[in-house]
């Protein structure tokens, strides 16, 4: 490697008469220098061409030394601006250090680095330029092709639609991409090697740091979600910012990678999801509350019309048959089957009025509940169990609420019937934070939650749950294979004032 000190003495040698008087000296200098180190030794006439190359290396390039005798270095290395700023300097007979050229003789071409310092005669003449030099292609390639990936990875960051930028160890700017430049309202260079602190106001740029500092500190990339002013779009935007650092191999800090996704327009979207899917909720709620509202008003036309007439038949039945018991046998017998159908009919028509809208719902959800647990015990051979963990339960949900809790209750008495296999069922009805709970747990087989979220068909758990977030509560299962299956429902509780209004929150 050159001796950076020794030539640089010889470098700063530029009065003519000081050269001539230390020629001798500087070549012979020189000479030795070149000998014992890797680089090669060579001299120029006053007119700048080769007259001698010692210890020439770059032979494995296929170049003999023979090749620069006679030649200048404007005919045998490539143009560029490199080669022009050397021949000035040789023109103004100054020195010149790590000058690159390429040359190219022939086939053959390979890239020198020279350093050169003008020569005297003892007479203070200029009589041309001695120097050494190695080859440097392999370094050059080198370079270039860091060059070249640093270049494409630029453009690839400018490519990428999010605004990433990068900073040192003590949060100066490296480098901003394209987007970065658009949302900042800066160039790159403008604000490289700077803490943006003349771009940004006090308060954020102190933001800034301090989580540059703190992902530094904790050592791991960090995300925060923050509201920042966009300089293209002339408004503020909502972004998610992504901070990496990076560790040398000593592991003191290096770089910090930052990255900033606009999250705009991904929450207007969400926001109007919300709004869409509270809207369709909304309807799903009225059009269950009309449902609601027509199953009363069939039961109740089966009860005052259907019923009070098939009482009135039947009385009449009953008449006929105790007025023909001894007089006529058959027509007794004809008015007994009668009367028997009559009963049947009525205990349907009881049966379907109590599957439209029974009428105990009228006398409270905890007097519903126990119903459907005998009804429940009735029709099955499981035992059901009503539990009511609060005195008020039924004032503290207003007549939808507490529809709404009776439905929920009567679907998964439905569901654990048909595919629990259970021998015990639970209904527990609390009041809690501001809630009325209601918790339907069986000993059954279970299932597996998950798999049912992802299977196809089967709305009567989703009905269930949007029922319930109309309402602006909530609703859970838990069930694991062969451990049963708890449902627990939550609903606000409404003000007495106001139990018997429809309550629908506007809130998702």
């Amino acid at each position: 490697m050159l001796d950076r000190l020794r030539i640089g003495k010889l470098f700063r040698r530029t009065s003519a008469a000081d050269a001539a008087a230390r020629a001798v000296d500087d070549a012979e200098a020189l000479r030795r220098f070149a000998s014992i180190s890797n680089e090669w030794y060579w001299e120029q006439d006053e007119t700048l061409r080769f007259t001698s190359v010692r210890n020439w290396n770059p032979r494995a390039a296929g170049i003999e030394p023979e090749a620069l005798i006679g030649h200048t270095l404007a005919e045998l290395a490539a143009p560029d601006e490199a080669l022009e700023r050397q021949l000035e300097a040789c023109a103004a007979r100054q020195p010149y250090e790590s000058f690159r050229c390429h040359l190219q003789i022939g086939d053959r071409a390979l890239w020198l680095s020279l350093n050169g310092v003008p020569s005297y005669d003892s007479e203070g003449r200029f009589c041309g330029y001695i120097g050494t030099g190695r080859e440097v292609s392999k370094q050059t390639a080198i370079e270039r092709a860091l060059r070249e990936r640093d270049t494409r990875f630029r453009e690839i960051l400018d490519l990428m639609p999010v605004a990433v930028f990068v900073k040192d160890a003590d949060s100066r700017l490296v480098f901003l991409n394209s987007e970065c430049e658009a949302q900042w309202g800066t160039r790159s260079e403008d604000v490289r090697g700077t803490d943006a602190s003349s771009h940004f106001p006090p308060s954020a740029v102190e933001t800034y740091l301090a989580s540059d500092r703190r992902a530094f500190e904790e050592r791991r990339a960090i995300d925060y979600e923050e509201t920042v002013w966009h300089a293209g779009h002339r408004t503020e935007c909502i972004v998610h910012t992504y901070k990496k650092p990076i560790f040398d191999n000593a592991g003191k800090p290096r770089y910090l990678i930052g990255v900033r996704v606009d999250m705009t327009d991904k929450k207007v979207i969400e926001r109007k999801l919300r709004a869409s899917e509270q809207l369709l909720r909304n309807l799903a709620f009225h059009q269950a509350k009309l449902l609601e509202d027509e199953r009363r008003r069939i039961a109740r036309d089966v009860h005052d019309e259907l019923g009070q007439n098939l009482l009135a038949v039947r009385i009449d039945a009953s008449r006929l048959a105790a007025r023909t018991a001894v007089s006529n046998e058959r027509l007794h017998k004809a008015a007994a089957d009668a009367l028997h159908t009559i009963d049947e009919t009525i205990r349907s028509v009881r049966q379907i009025i109590n599957n439209l809208r029974p009428p105990v719902l009228d006398l409270g959800l905890s007097a519903a509940l126990q119903w459907l647990a005998r009804e429940f015990e009735r029709h099955g051979t499981s035992r059901c169990t009503v539990e009511i963990g609060t005195p008020r339960a039924d004032e503290l949900l207003s007549e939808a609420s507490a529809t709404v809790m009776f439905r929920l209750a009567q679907e998964a008495l439905t569901n654990i019937r048909k595919h629990a296999c259970a021998t015990e069922v639970c209904i527990r009805l609390d009041e809690r934070d501001g809630n009325a709970w209601l918790a339907i747990e069986d000993n059954g087989i279970g299932m597996n939650v998950r798999a049912r979220r992802t299977a196809q068909g089967g709305f009567g758990l989703v009905g269930m749950r949007e029922r319930v977030k109309a309402l602006g509560g909530s609703l859970q299962v838990e069930s694991e294979p062969g451990a049963g299956m708890v449902l627990r429902a939550a609903i606000p509780i409404v003000a007495l004032s106001e139990t018997r209004e429809t309550k629908v929150p506007a809130g998702g």
